[in-house]
């Protein structure tokens, strides 16, 4: 009986969106605003990635600690929505993107600063998942 007054007090008080939930929709009108929502997550995630990546590039150079770094992933991690392959073609740009590895289900990249020597500098590395398109696995640690 509640859900019945509920109901009718949302009818009389918000009527067009009562209408709207009541027309149909068409597959192809929720397949255009599915793709409008995903273009829009990854754009959003690749500024956001270059925004990282440029910063992570200005660290490099003077970075003793991982604390920096850590920093930069509070500030643009968790990316969501991401393309896979737009992730790939802006960490690639970066001339400290030292590893990639591709797994079925995610893909993993990785940055060293300095990837001459095994034992000095700052190893960063996150992944993404390849069907969802979000960030995981955020890792930074000091290459002793």
């Amino acid at each position: 009986m509640m859900t019945i007054i509920a109901m009718l007090l949302l009818m009389a008080t918000y009527p067009a969106r009562c209408e709207i939930l009541r027309s149909p929709v068409s597959k192809e009108e929720l397949r255009v605003e599915l793709a409008m929502i995903t273009e829009s997550a990854a754009s959003e995630c690749s500024a956001r990635l270059r925004s990282f990546v440029e910063e992570l590039e200005g660290l490099f150079p003077q970075l003793t600690s991982v604390a920096p770094v850590q920093s930069l992933f509070k500030k643009y991690f968790p990316l969501e929505g991401c393309d896979p392959a737009q992730v790939l073609a802006i960490c690639k740009t970066s001339k400290y993107c030292s590893d990639l590895s591709t797994h079925p289900s995610i893909m993993v990249i990785g940055f060293d600063s300095r990837p001459d020597d095994l034992h000095r500098g700052i190893y960063v590395q996150f992944g993404v998942d390849r069907k969802s398109g979000d960030t995981q696995l955020t890792f930074v640690k000091v290459k002793i």
